[in-house]
């Protein structure tokens, strides 16, 4: 009976060993996945920085693109007056400027179109980068709090 003890009392005494020296392991880790997770974060903070100063950057093209647009189909209108008006002796230069306006309008509305179009991409992009990002951190302080949580059951089991 006493040799039943002392082997079961010599299998906890290992099995607590195991288990300390592997709670060491992860203590020793704990600060090495804290700083990766901190630097993760900087990161991720300066890309966010990044794209955002890009997007306004965007936004700001486009305001400028609608701007311009309007000012060019008001000078398309304006043609359009002129040549209905039949006794302009310089008529066939109007319709020839015309012509030009309008093409150049119709570049700059597609150019329009397209940067509205890689904006709305870049912005979803973006949103679902930061949701991923913030879902990582997320599982990232779980799995902290539940290596945390077991050290601490670990220290006081072996008090």
């Amino acid at each position: 009976e006493l040799e039943d003890q002392n082997r079961l009392l010599m299998r906890l005494g290992k099995r607590q060993e195991s288990h300390l020296q592997r709670f060491q392991d992860m203590k020793s880790e704990l600060p090495h996945i804290i700083e990766a997770h901190k630097m993760e974060i900087g990161v991720l903070r300066e890309k966010l920085r990044r794209m955002t100063n890009s997007n306004n950057s965007n936004e700001t093209k486009l305001k400028q693109q609608d701007t311009r647009i309007i000012k060019l189909t008001e000078e398309v209108t304006k043609l359009r007056e002129l040549c209905r008006k039949r006794s302009l002796p310089e008529r066939d230069a109007l319709n020839k400027k015309l012509s030009e306006t309008q093409l150049h309008l119709q570049n700059k509305e597609r150019d329009f179109e397209e940067m509205s179009h890689r904006h709305g991409i870049i912005e979803k992009s973006l949103r679902q980068q930061v949701q991923s990002e913030v879902a990582k951190h997320r599982a990232t302080s779980k799995k902290l709090y539940d290596l945390q949580y077991e050290h601490t059951k670990v220290q006081d089991t072996l008090k």
